[in-house]
């Protein structure tokens, strides 16, 4: 199920390159999001506009064409997203469903709103996730909710 065929050999441990390299997209990905959030116009807007919608419309912005911006980038990650997953799993019009759930996971136990957490949180939940299926293969996606319930009783949401 690996797209490029070739593997990497550190420390006895056969790693796929077309992973290492999903890997490294990731954390390219989000430092290039810290950088948009923290240092460009519009992602400073949406960062203000989340946290006072009111406010910002005050300055004369238009928050609505902002967010617009954001949601548009944010279904070009999840396109991409589905362009890397596809060559490892089985292509098919649902084959999105059990990713979104472990998606709402990973952002549940990282903090919405939060994308440093998140992006632990993916990392950490994918060990979990690795560390089950070694030991028990059928019970991996249901130790990460098992992780999300345990966060959320001791951390809740705060609405």
């Amino acid at each position: 199920s690996d797209p490029i065929g070739e593997y990497l050999m550190f420390w006895g441990l056969s790693l796929p390159i077309y992973r290492i390299l999903i890997v490294m997209i990731a954390i390219l990905l989000f430092v290039s999001l810290n950088f948009f959030f923290k240092k460009t116009i519009v992602g400073k807007i949406v960062v203000a506009a989340l946290d006072d919608k009111d406010g910002v419309r005050c300055l004369g912005i238009s928050v609505d064409k902002y967010f617009s911006i954001v949601f548009i980038l944010g279904s070009a990650l999840a396109a991409l997203g589905g362009v890397l997953y596809a060559p490892i799993s089985s292509i098919h019009p649902y084959m999105g469903l059990s990713i979104l759930l472990l998606s709402f996971a990973v952002v549940i136990v990282g903090g919405m709103g939060n994308l440093k957490g998140t992006f632990i949180s993916a990392f950490a939940l994918g060990m979990v996730m690795s560390i089950t299926a070694r030991y028990w293969s059928q019970g991996a996606e249901t130790m990460v909710f098992i992780v999300m319930a345990i966060v959320l009783i001791f951390k809740p949401i705060d609405i």
